[in-house]
This record gives C-alpha cells, structure tokens and sequence, in this order.
C-alpha cells in the first residue's frame, strides 16, 4: 500500500482520539458543576433537571440527521465543524446570567455533539484499515 493510500499517520489517530475525547468531556461539565448552577441562578429541581438533560434532547434530535449527512459529507468536515460550534456553546455558558440563555447553548451543544461523535468515529475508522483496524479504533 502507498503513503498517499495509507492514510494518516498514527500520530494523526491519536491526536483525533484524543479530540474526540477532549470533545465529549463537554457532556459531562454541566452535571459536575450543576450545585453551583442551582446555589447561584437559585435553581428549582425541575429546572436543575432541564439544564442537565436538554443535551441529551438536543443530541438526540439531531444524531440521525448529522449521521446520515456523513454519507454525502465527509465526516471529517461535519466533526471540525461540530466541534467548534461545541466549543463555543460550551464556553458561552460561562457567560450566562440564567437558565434560559443555559439552555440554549446546552441544546446547541447536544445538537454539535450528534456531530461530533458518531461522525467523529466514523473519520477515525475510515483512516483506520488493514489488520490493525479493530486495535486502532478501540480507544474510543
């Protein structure tokens, strides 16, 4: 196999791993830092709730379309792509005063993660072939 049909180096794998990773770690700040949301914004339980489980809704809503969209896309374009649009809407709840402006970005960031997980899995396998494929991937 040529260097041109090889496909990245693992170096390259790795770091889009690592990405992924990193990427999916947005997921999880809301929950972990949910006291602090509820003690400061004076949060019912109900809305607590809706701050942390509106990415799922956001996610789910979005996964099957952003998915499919890989098959006339290349992945890679839709997870750059989702990637930023996560970051930011993540870093905006930073800037949030309550829970209204929260939720949107929160939903943003469910919608952007449809985009970067499966997407972002099926770059990753697409550089991964050969008899190593299977080891390459299961990082993730």
């Amino acid at each position: 196999m040529s260097a041109a049909q090889a496909g990245p180096s693992r170096g390259i794998v790795a770091a889009v791993c690592v990405a992924e990773i990193l990427g999916l770690a947005g997921y999880s700040t809301v929950p972990a830092l949910l006291p602090q949301f509820i003690e400061a914004w004076a949060l019912t339980n109900t809305q607590a709730g809706w701050l942390a489980g509106i990415m799922s809704a956001g996610y789910m809503l979005a996964v099957v379309p952003l998915v499919r969209l890989t098959d006339r896309q290349p992945a890679r374009q839709i997870y750059l792509a989702s990637s930023t649009v996560s970051a930011l809407s993540c870093f905006s709840i930073a800037l949030c005063d309550g829970l209204l402006p929260a939720l949107g970005f929160r939903a943003v960031a469910g919608i952007a993660l449809a985009g970067m997980y499966m997407p972002g899995l099926q770059a990753n396998h697409s550089w991964c072939r050969g008899h190593n494929a299977c080891a390459n991937c299961s990082v993730l």
